[in-house]
């Protein structure tokens, strides 16, 4: 594998974002086709590319307003399957498969594998992409449990097997479609089981397979890994300091409970309880910057990551007081601020290219009512939505043009492959050696 991709000159980078791009083209043309769909009619192929890029990118933007009444058994299986792909990644599968046959990787490839996954040089990568998995499916049989308590007595043995374990790997890959119906988790407002199951699942995939291995390898607190405890404190600090805003924001008109969970699914899952576009306007902007923000690094979710929040916070408050930048007993090089303003720089700067791009179609789009209601705000939310791998919107997916769609999909590529592969980029063009040096011409520009 490794001297394929340097006789072709890919960069492991890239070869992880070929990897997503193969899988969801493969998906498409399986839900291109009719068996996939209990009408056994053949849609349109934006529709089957559109619903296997949201499944492979972990997003739940849904072009159906109902997945449990338009796919079939089969479609739904399939569209498991690319959510459990896309979680893991399509390397780590192909790697993991490989190992399970007893075939051997070469040192060369286990390299390219710890570059791909940007782990230390001294990591076990094998064993990494091993505990990966089976975290993945444990995790995800023991999460199914509680939904199936509440499943099987509503919708017998078999369906509620079905749906439990769709749930469970949806949840747990941060993806956000469910077989419910077309409300979410809304019928379950009430159910803490379902609710609670939801935000756990959701809250262990967004933490990361390297919190998670850390955690259960190492026992003391005081030894865990840096990234581990980075993603930890921001992973708190985001949730229950985004549930209290939401609270507080939306003056009343939810509880504190059900801002929590909003505020955990927010950060790249996608369910609901509550009628999002019922929420104030400052309700939503919070929401929205946790979607930017996302899940922590290697894990099931999208956006920027906590770790690239962590380091630019640090880093600022450092800069105010005069101070190198520094937590956990570590210090922070300029470089990784450097590389976080820029991955959050891009990232901005694609969200806003799509909210202009797609505002501009829905304009022309007579039959997006949803759009004729809230207008730039929908707009807004369901890019921002894709970019952070969410899925949370206002209901408008179903209704947008071809081109919106497009916007849209590209959109989630980016959030789910792209951050990654841009900041490794940048990385490694700054450990290469410059050849021209401009001596003693150092330029001391004002900013702000």
């Amino acid at each position: 594998m490794y001297r394929l991709l340097k006789k072709l000159h890919i960069s492991p980078y890239l070869a992880v974002a070929l990897s997503f791009s193969l899988v969801i083209l493969l998906g498409s043309f399986i839900l291109w086709t009719p068996w996939a769909y209990q009408n056994r009619e053949m849609p349109q192929f934006i529709d089957a590319f559109f619903t296997a890029a949201s499944a492979v990118c972990v997003t739940g933007l849904n072009v159906y307003s109902s997945l449990v009444d338009t796919f079939s058994v089969f479609g739904k299986v399939v569209i498991a399957l690319l959510i459990q792909l896309g979680g893991l990644g399509f390397i780590t599968i192909f790697a993991f498969t490989i190992t399970l046959f007893g075939r051997r990787i070469s040192v060369l490839d286990r390299y390219l594998l710890k570059r791909a996954f940007s782990v230390g040089q001294n990591a076990n990568i094998l064993r990494f992409i091993r505990q990966m998995v089976i975290i993945s499916l444990i995790i995800e049989a023991i999460g199914s449990i509680p939904f199936m308590i509440v499943f099987i007595p509503q919708y017998g043995f078999w369906t509620g097997v079905g749906k439990s374990i769709f749930q469970a790997i949806s949840s747990f890959n941060n993806a956000g479609f469910d077989l419910i119906g077309d409300s979410s988790l809304m019928p379950y407002y009430g159910n803490y089981i379902v609710t609670l199951n939801t935000i756990m699942l959701v809250f262990l995939g967004g933490i990361g397979f390297l919190v998670i291995g850390d955690i259960l390898k190492t026992k003391r607190i005081r030894n865990w890994s840096i990234i581990t405890k980075i993603s930890l404190l921001m992973s708190f600090i985001l949730t229950f300091g985004g549930a209290l805003l939401v609270f507080l924001l939306d003056e009343g008109g939810i509880s504190f409970y059900h801002a929590l969970f909003q505020s955990v699914v927010a950060r790249t899952a996608g369910f609901y309880t509550v009628q999002i576009s019922g929420l104030t306007t400052g309700a939503r902007g919070i929401l929205l910057l946790l979607m930017f923000i996302g899940a922590s690094p290697l894990s099931t979710g999208g956006g920027t990551k906590t770790s690239t929040w962590f380091v630019i916070l640090i880093t600022g408050w450092s800069f105010i007081r005069g101070k190198k930048a520094q937590a956990f007993k570590r210090s922070f090089s300029q470089k990784n601020f450097i590389q976080a303003t820029t991955l959050v720089f891009f990232a901005f700067m694609a969200i806003m290219i799509g909210v202009l791009v797609v505002n501009r179609l829905e304009q022309n789009n007579p039959s997006n009512d949803i759009y004729a209601t809230y207008g730039l705000s929908a707009v807004v939310f369901e890019c921002f939505s894709a970019f952070g791998t969410v899925g949370t919107s206002f209901g408008i997916t179903p209704y947008l043009s071809t081109g919106s769609k497009i916007v849209l999909c590209t959109l989630m590529f980016f959030g789910r492959v792209g951050p990654m592969t841009l900041i490794s980029s940048v990385s490694e063009s700054m450990n290469r050696e410059e050849k021209l040096h401009y001596a003693n011409i150092e330029a001391d520009v004002i900013v702000g």
